[in-house]
């Protein structure tokens, strides 16, 4: 007996190991992937500043509160700390953006000339 697959099964069976044909690289799955990315590094860089806050805050504001030149150090080494996250995240931050495609790149210029313009839109309104 000869067994017969149909086009339907062979669907479904490639669907399920994930055996698809290749997509292509739009420009709205690049603009997808980077707003992944960003929101990683984002989420990375306010989780950088809560470390830094719960190592020092003790020392700075609560319980263990030093003084003088001591206290002087401490603020000296978050804020060390603190500028830190802010350079690993301008440089990341940075290397994404140049890495996009020049349709990206486009859309996020008119996206923030639109904002622009809507931001001085509300401010005339809010003037009058």
């Amino acid at each position: 007996m000869i067994n017969v697959i149909t086009t339907a099964a062979l669907m479904v069976a490639f669907s399920l190991t994930g055996c698809t044909a290749p997509q292509k690289d739009t420009p709205i799955s690049q603009l997808n992937q980077f707003r992944e990315i960003r929101t990683l590094y984002n989420s990375a860089y306010l989780r950088c500043h809560e470390k830094v806050r719960e190592k020092y805050y003790s020392r700075l504001v609560g319980e263990k509160l030093v003084e003088g030149a001591e206290r002087e150090a401490v603020s000296h080494a978050y804020y060390t700390e603190r500028r830190v996250c802010t350079d690993n995240y301008n440089r990341k931050m940075q290397s994404l953006v140049d890495a996009q495609s020049p349709e990206v790149k486009a859309y996020f210029e008119q996206r923030q000339t639109e904002q622009h313009n809507q931001i001085i839109a509300i401010e005339k309104e809010a003037n009058r």
